[in-house]
């Protein structure tokens, strides 16, 4: 008797560790996909992870374990795991704040069942200020036009390129986008400025010569001569080009130009342009804002417009486009 109690004794010590145990262990879920990422088993961590219901090809259990590799997505995901399979044996649905996988139930050892952790995509929006062509780890994903692309893609780091072109202009942002930390992630970039026409192209010689050659057309003068009479008497002008007989809205009138006089020196000239508004429109583009001053339109251009265009006429000097009664006029003070 005492023989056969130690031989049942020891049966059933054998298959408590040969089978109950590693059943026991099998169910554990988080604990093997916890074990496969810390180790690195491509081999374990395919037999769990599945991608639509199919293992993953060998380069995607790779990248996939080097993402949940990390510590916060790992600690995440366990998690979720742990979590979903409770639920899942009570019947109820997920509760986990990431939604990673979808639990899948398998026939296991005696009343152990084992489970396969089926992974889910995640949603991937990418918004552009301008219509574009997005890439994914190099291949083109789709495009963006009036409404932003949505993606989905496994978990993982992605290498995102956004791209467009216009007027032989090519503007892009390249970033490195983490999927699946959670649900539903945003890209959302700026290219517009980047598209937008080089100021030194816009407003270079061509616009130079415009100004140069109305002041000289209009005066007789360069426009450095013009400059140097500001602030000076009222003598000096009137020596150059003689007395205006004519007097509007507290301007003095000459042919080409208007002058205003303060406490005897001159404080401020306005050449005429020659150009109706979409004329000079159509050479130096929209400015950013027009602004209503003084029964005249000021047009203001960036500041990048007079560093690059207007620095060449020397300092001391205030200049600026007015737009007087559908006439374009070159105002120095």
């Amino acid at each position: 008797m005492a023989i056969g109690a130690t031989a049942i004794a020891l049966t059933m010590f054998g298959v408590y560790f040969a089978v109950v145990e590693p059943a026991a262990k099998a169910e554990r879920t988080d604990m093997i996909f916890r074990d496969a990422v810390k180790s690195k088993d491509i081999e374990r961590f395919s037999d769990i992870v599945t991608l639509a219901g199919d293992r993953p090809a060998k380069a995607e259990a790779v990248r996939l374990l080097q993402w949940f590799g990390l510590q916060d997505h790992l600690d995440k995901a366990i998690d979720e795991i742990a979590g979903d399979q409770r639920e899942f044996r009570k019947g109820k649905p997920s509760n986990s704040k990431t939604d990673l996988f979808d639990v899948v139930e398998q026939d296991g050892t005696l009343w152990f069942e084992t489970y396969q952790l089926d992974l889910k995509k995640q949603n991937l929006i990418i918004e552009s200020d301008v219509p574009a062509t997005v890439w994914v780890d190099g291949e083109r994903n789709g495009t963006i036009d009036e409404e932003p692309l949505e993606l989905e893609l496994y978990p993982g780091e992605y290498s995102v390129l956004v791209r467009a072109e216009k007027d032989g202009k090519t503007g892009e942002v390249r970033e490195a986008v983490q999927v699946g930390e959670k649900p539903s992630s945003k890209m959302t970039v700026s290219l517009e400025a980047q598209l937008a026409p080089d100021l030194v192209g816009q407003y270079d010689v061509d616009i130079r010569k415009v100004f140069e050659m109305e002041v000289k057309a209009q005066t007789g003068r360069s426009l450095d001569e013009m400059e140097d009479f500001v602030g000076e008497k009222r003598g000096d002008l009137e020596k150059a080009f003689g007395k205006s007989e004519r007097k509007l809205e507290g301007y003095s009138q000459y042919e080409g130009m208007q002058v205003r006089y303060r406490k005897g020196r001159i404080q401020e000239i306005r050449i005429d342009l020659r150009k109706s508004e979409s004329d000079l429109l159509a050479l130096t583009g929209e400015p950013e804002r027009r602004v209503e001053r003084g029964g005249a339109v000021v047009w203001e251009y960036p500041s990048s417009f007079f560093e690059e265009v207007f620095d060449w006429f020397g300092f001391g000097v205030k200049k600026e486009v007015l737009e007087v009664d559908g006439r374009m006029w070159l105002s120095l003070s």
